[in-house]
């Protein structure tokens, strides 16, 4: 009997991490003939992007991992030394260069605030990192959420 080649979930209309429609998206020609009109016509437009899709798909990204360790210490955040680091991260995706710090060090405690379908994926990779703990979900609408006085030691807006 015949075997196909297993799809990657990315792929598979259904699946949590599929990223189909957003690739579909990026791809069509109705899109670069909207960026041509608008470098014609000077008028913005907006891409209309899948925000849920693209976390999906930087949440599976190995690469990121380093390349995220590597920011924190480029903007001087460091763990030792410290008895906590609470980190607030807004409109972040899927999260993962906050939780990458969260995974590196137990003392950081990370507060997510994005839309509600966007924490599920960020919940996901959380878990997948062994982090779950150490983070907290807040849905917020980014427009008119508080985010207090002095509860945070640092910020990451994505």
């Amino acid at each position: 009997m015949l075997s196909l080649p297993q799809l990657p979930p990315f792929l598979v209309k259904g699946r949590k991490a599929y990223v189909g429609d957003m690739i579909l998206q990026y791809t069509n020609k109705a899109l670069f003939d909207k960026i041509q009109q608008s470098l014609r016509s000077g008028k913005p437009f907006s891409f209309g992007e899948n925000f849920v899709q693209d976390a999906w798909l930087e949440s599976y990204l190995p690469w990121r991992i380093s390349k995220s360790l590597e920011m924190w210490q480029a903007a001087g955040i460091k763990t030792e030394h410290q008895e906590s680091l609470r980190l607030l991260d807004i409109a972040f995706g899927c999260a993962i260069k906050s939780l990458v710090l969260a995974q590196a060090s137990p003392i950081v405690r990370v507060t997510c605030l994005d839309s509600a379908e966007v924490l599920v994926v960020a919940r996901d990779l959380a878990e997948r990192m062994g982090v779950e703990s150490q983070v907290v979900f807040k849905p917020v609408n980014l427009l008119d959420a508080d985010f207090g006085e002095n509860q945070f030691d640092a910020a990451l807006l994505g």
